[in-house]
């Protein structure tokens, strides 16, 4: 007796962990240049994203060293999917080193 591994998606770039919707975010900040992350990143980014959501994480998402927000627009995007923001409260906070000071902002 033996067992057969398949991968479910034929796209080996794309985790079958993300639906089309969610590789749609990723692929649109990526193309835009909104990161300077890889896209193995960015999709690791929408995966802990998910996982919060889905599992109702209660907290706040800190991201620090923001460059175009490409990470915030992930995140702030797969809790819109999953609705997070009504269900557990969570905010997303982002800190931006620009001429010397730290600046936050919030979505």
């Amino acid at each position: 007796m033996g067992f057969s591994l398949t991968r479910i998606t034929k796209d080996h770039n794309k985790p079958v962990e993300l639906n089309d919707e969610e590789n749609r975010i990723i692929h649109h900040v990526r193309m835009n240049n909104l990161s300077m992350c890889t896209t193995r990143n960015l999709q690791q980014t929408a995966m802990a994203c998910k996982y919060i959501a889905v599992n109702n994480i209660p907290g706040d998402f800190v991201e620090c060293g923001v460059f175009r927000e490409g990470n915030a627009i992930i995140a702030a995007k797969i809790f819109e999917i999953y609705k997070l923001n009504k269900k557990a409260k969570n905010r997303y906070w982002g800190w931006l080193k620009w001429q010397s000071k730290f600046q936050r902002f919030r979505l």
